[in-house]
């Protein structure tokens, strides 16, 4: 019974990593650029958490994952920045794999703090709450853009948004391409100045460029990060990778 048990465990594990090395296979689309960072998650050390710490987790190689079950929309989500910071005019590039749909994935990109601090090290601690980050008076300014977007009791809400904050000011709001859950989508973000992209398995799903009307001035370089949030909000990001872009990326 017990090489039985070892067995299909092994099995199983074989089936996960190698779905993780093929998911994107037919879809995947490169920076025009030189690769300046690449995480494969053999580990988490370049990852700093926040909000339900305990919920970001290593569970195979080649995966993070973040669980936010127990919570729900309007209180502390299951953070993950990535601890370098990145310049402006990026092609950010992961799969992720929502494997429960009552709640939704940000993506957080260029997060600063308001006076050019690092937003991990040069401001006050936060706590996972959504107005830490989004809030009129949050220490760092971002873009962000959300997937998945259902509500605590796992009903779509209709749209994909990208904000800027802090104010959480909406800059372009589209269909949400990532409604099925249990199936990995390949996801390029394009930042680049006031315009950013997101594609989604090849295709283009929503853009937007700033009209730059806010006082402060627009996010730039920084800190790329995740938000898990929901009553039961489970996401698995992997083949994480950020390209220099130059414009002239297509699908």
């Amino acid at each position: 019974m017990y090489r039985l048990i070892s067995a299909i465990t092994i099995i199983f594990l074989i089936v996960i990593v190698g779905g993780c090395n093929n998911r994107h296979s037919n879809a995947a689309i490169e920076g025009t650029g030189d690769m300046i960072y690449q995480d494969n998650f053999a580990n988490l050390d370049n990852w700093h958490f926040e909000g339900l710490v305990s919920g970001v987790t290593n569970p195979l190689p080649g995966v993070m994952r973040l669980d936010c079950s127990g919570s729900k929309q309007g209180e502390a989500g299951c953070m993950s920045f990535c601890r370098r910071d990145f310049p402006d005019n990026i092609n950010i590039e992961y799969d992720m794999y929502v494997e429960e749909k009552n709640g939704l994935v940000i993506t957080f990109i260029g997060m600063q703090g308001i006076n050019g601090e690092d937003a991990i090290t040069g401001v006050p601690p936060r706590s996972g709450v959504f107005p830490d980050y989004i809030g009129e008076n949050a220490s760092t300014r971002s873009y962000h853009v959300s997937v998945s977007r259902y509500d605590d009791n796992a009903v779509h809400t209709g749209v994909s948004n990208w904000r800027r904050s802090p104010g959480l000011h909406l800059m372009g709001q589209g269909s949400d391409p990532c409604v099925e859950i249990r199936k990995w989508y390949h996801i390029n973000i394009i930042k680049s100045g006031p315009v950013c992209k997101l594609y989604v398995d090849g295709a283009l799903a929503s853009e937007f460029t700033d009209p730059q009307t806010i006082s402060d001035k627009i996010p730039t370089s920084g800190k790329i990060g995740f938000r898990a949030i929901g009553s039961r909000a489970i996401v698995r990001i992997s083949n994480f990778k950020v390209y220099a872009y130059d414009g002239s990326m297509e699908p």
